[in-house]
């Protein structure tokens, strides 16, 4: 029985990843020719490698953490480059905001929603639709990533967020404790999303876009020219390499996105909407804290332990299921609880969110990172060739 039940276990991951190697080449190859084909080919073997290697090998942290950091990584030098061979730099000049022709942030949805539904305007100068970037084509991302993988969007989608991920993951001991404070951080990101909320329903100004988003300083910012766009850039700068890069380092936590990042408190309300959930089977936790410990968003104490799953700031990220000794934590549909049970056969695990949850959330953030991360591995082929990572434009 136990080996017919790991050969149907296998035969369901094996079925999974070819189904995802086709979908990958589907969206990151088909039809593309020259170097968009040689590049998209290679995103979507990378993809395919690392969803067989987080499945298979099942290394679900790691597979999905390199892939996470790989999409982010691939992020920015593609949207630098854009700005440099459309504009020939990356600061925003007042023409291009009057203009609304600025890429629309996912981060904006937290501080745009209201007045978009209220007053049916737009507090950030982007365009409604007409392109990938537009508000409704990202809005409508986001409202599908609620209903499959909640708040999941933030460990396998979002392509700021895998900077801070891999980053927090990287030293073996935390330097500066954190966990402690989780439920009073938890409670301060909810407040932040309240004031800028408010503050952009009250202003229509997307206060936290103009004043506190880190990553700013790796996209785009308002052209330098005045006192107030100075200290901007400066704050920027500052939060950037605080919040995202040495907080991180320090505390092994992702101190940006689970305490000041309204996009993601906003995603934390709504994630009961999505069928997916991390639950602990409390009869087989043997209450050692690791997982705890392991947890990038602090959503992970002791009262979370009792109740048997994380709070809301969890973004299904697996980091604690490896932690774990016991096994005691995994994926579960929402309504039902996680068990540490032998494996089932070939149609109980083609089914089990411990197989849906990461194909869907790993399809999702390869279909969203294929603009970027396919066109990035483009300007390497390119740059391979001619010794320009540039495709076209200003130089």
């Amino acid at each position: 029985m136990g080996r017919t039940a790991s050969s149907g276990r296998i035969a369901a991951r094996a079925l999974a990843v070819g189904i995802f190697a086709y979908e990958a080449w589907f969206f990151c190859a088909a039809g593309k020719t020259g170097d968009a084909a040689a590049g998209g080919t290679i995103w979507a073997l990378v993809c395919t490698a690392l969803f067989a290697f987080a499945t298979l090998a099942d290394r679900l942290a790691l597979g999905r953490g390199i892939f996470f950091s790989a999409s982010a990584l691939a992020f920015i030098p593609s949207f630098i480059c854009h700005l440099l061979e459309e504009r020939g730099h990356m600061a925003l000049t007042g023409a291009e905001v009057i203009a609304s022709q600025v890429p629309f942030c996912h981060i904006a949805i937290a501080t745009s929603i209201l007045p978009a539904a209220l007053f049916r305007t737009l507090d950030f100068p982007a365009r409604l639709s007409g392109a990938r970037s537009a508000f409704y084509p990202m809005l409508a991302y986001w409202l599908l990533s609620l209903v499959t993988v909640g708040r999941g969007w933030c460990s396998w989608v979002c392509f700021y967020g895998g900077i801070e991920d891999g980053l927090s993951s990287l030293p073996r001991k935390a330097r500066l404790e954190l966990g402690g404070r989780g439920p009073s951080l938890r409670r301060l990101n909810f407040a932040l999303l309240a004031f800028v909320a408010l503050a952009g329903l009250a202003t229509l100004v997307p206060v936290y876009c103009d004043w506190l988003c880190p990553f700013k300083a790796v996209t785009e910012y308002s052209e330098p020219s005045t006192a107030r766009s100075y200290v901007a850039l400066i704050v920027f700068v500052g939060l950037f390499l605080g919040l995202v890069v040495a907080l991180p380092l320090l505390s092994r936590r992702r101190t940006q996105c689970a305490v000041l990042c309204p996009f993601g408190a906003l995603s934390s309300l709504l994630d009961r909407i999505s069928p997916f959930r991390v639950s602990i089977d409390r009869a087989a936790c043997v209450s050692c804290g690791k997982c705890d410990r392991s947890c990038p968003m602090l959503a992970l104490d002791p009262e979370q332990r009792a109740e048997g799953g994380p709070a809301s700031s969890c973004v299904k990220c697996g980091r604690c299921f490896e932690a774990c000794p016991k096994r005691a934590i995994g994926y579960s549909f929402r309504g039902s609880s996680f068990r540490v049970l032998p494996s089932g056969g070939f149609l109980a695990e083609l089914l089990s969110p411990a197989l849906l949850l990461p194909f869907t959330a790993m399809s999702f953030g390869m279909i969203i990172s294929t603009a970027f991360s396919a066109e990035t591995m483009t300007r390497l082929v390119h740059l391979a060739q001619t010794g320009s990572f540039l495709l076209g434009g200003a130089r």
